[in-house]
């Protein structure tokens, strides 16, 4: 177990060294380790940073499948806010899917978040839902996602957030032809 943490720490520096390649070589030996000792959150929290190493690698198919990977896991452990999460980072790396595909995984990441109380999830992937949902023409579902998006992230003093939304607001309003 030792040895599995101390991997996952050495693979922490490469990756903030950016060299992604060995990180992934350590967190695989990391996941080796956490696999012998049965550790469920260790592999989750593996098979997630591998996927973020592969994202920065430029290998997405990869990190799609690891983003896979720990959606699934962390559903099975009851953990549906963290498995949201995981599911919209996937959707996000669907460059050459329809957008009913990547609609499809939203509004999955969004019913795992159903009943979390993680604001600022909701948030996000509603905010993506809202974006897809405006490239397909669907404007008053994106107007919906949009609008519960932005009273969220007023209420909860996400500027950041709420700054993306009204653009993202912005940018339906203009595919609408309502510029006013």
């Amino acid at each position: 177990y030792s040895v599995a943490i101390t991997h996952a720490h050495i693979a922490e520096v490469y990756f903030a060294e950016e060299r992604y390649d060995r990180a992934l070589d350590e967190w695989r030996s990391a996941l080796t380790g956490y696999k012998a000792e049965q550790d469920t959150m260790g592999i989750a929290v593996s098979m997630e940073a591998m996927a973020r190493a592969f994202e920065q690698a430029g290998r997405k198919d990869s990190a799609f499948v690891y983003f896979g990977y720990t959606a699934d896991l962390m559903r099975a452990l009851g953990s549906p806010q963290h498995a949201g999460m995981m599911r919209y980072q996937q959707s996000l790396l669907q460059e050459n899917a329809s957008d009913t595909t990547v609609l499809r995984m939203q509004q999955e990441a969004l019913d795992l978040l159903s009943n979390a109380h993680d604001k600022l999830g909701r948030c996000i992937i509603l905010e993506g839902l809202g974006r897809t949902q405006t490239r397909m023409g669907l404007f008053a579902e994106a107007e919906r996602a949009l609008r519960e998006a932005l009273t969220i992230a007023a209420k909860s003093g996400f500027k950041k957030n709420r700054a993306g939304l009204h653009a993202a607001l912005s940018a339906l309003f203009e595919r609408m032809h309502q510029t006013d």
